[in-house]
């Protein structure tokens, strides 16, 4: 857990608690121990906090293999019914739901923060070898926050029951983007409830309820990245410049 909130670019790195936020840590460490030997890169690495949701067009989702491991997609599968029941683990911790607290950004808003991330780097202005954004809302929603405003946004009520604690959850945590909005000149602008409704629109107001759209979408976020990631390192690299980014 975060010893202050909202979490800044400098607070102090503790050590991971799960397999997924330790490759993130080993990630940063291998790029700055690169830039500090001396490689000729400019890195960006932007810390994404929750991205949910997805385009508003619906054109490209995800649909989890086997049973979804993230809230948003075992949330939307419970309201249709695949999923028999929603899961909140823990509703005692130190909060004024007594659920986790995590700040939810939309996958909107954080594909374009990658590509105001990368102009930055080929128009030669960053500021030092290697930079850190967080990228997030800056408004900590919890679990069944969250739950309370998808069933108010789609009109279903979505079955859940509360379960024992989750072993690596962390009680609460949200984003100061401050630096991201006044160095980047980005902002996460789509609301809870622009996602939601989102969601609602996509899904249930749709002939079929097709799974791929409800969308937990790292997969279209990554894909998005790495598209423009190929499109600069080919420009990049005609004009003998390398560049690395990360998340």
């Amino acid at each position: 857990d975060p010893e202050f909130l909202p979490v800044t670019e400098s607070a102090p790195i503790k050590p991971a608690l799960s397999p997924y936020g330790n490759t993130k840590q080993i990630n940063e460490e291998i790029i700055q121990d690169t830039i500090h030997a001396g490689a000729p890169f400019k890195s960006i690495i932007l810390r994404y906090f929750n991205p949910i949701g997805a385009h508003p067009t619906a054109e490209i989702g995800e649909l989890p293999n086997g049973v979804p491991q993230n809230l948003i997609p075992y949330l939307t599968q419970t309201a249709m019914g695949i999923r028999k029941e929603l899961s909140v683990f823990g509703d005692d911790y130190n909060t004024p739901d007594g659920s986790c607290i995590r700040d939810y950004i939309n996958v909107v808003d954080l594909a374009k923060a990658h590509v105001i991330a990368m102009d930055r780097m080929l128009e030669n202005k960053s500021d030092e070898k290697v930079e850190i954004f967080n990228l997030g809302t800056g408004n900590g929603v919890s679990v069944l926050e969250l739950i309370n405003t998808f069933e108010k946004a789609t009109g279903v009520k979505v079955p859940h029951k509360i379960v024992g604690r989750r072993e690596g959850d962390i009680e609460k945590v949200w984003a100061n983007p401050e630096k991201a909005n006044t160095v980047l000149g980005w902002k996460a602008v789509e609301t809870l409830e622009d996602i939601t409704d989102c969601i609602s629109y996509v899904g249930f107001s749709a002939e079929k309820c097709n799974p791929f759209y409800f969308c937990w979408i790292f997969d279209w976020v990554y894909g998005l990245f790495h598209i423009f990631v190929c499109k600069y390192i080919l420009e990049v690299n005609y004009s003998k410049t390398q560049i690395i980014i990360t998340s």
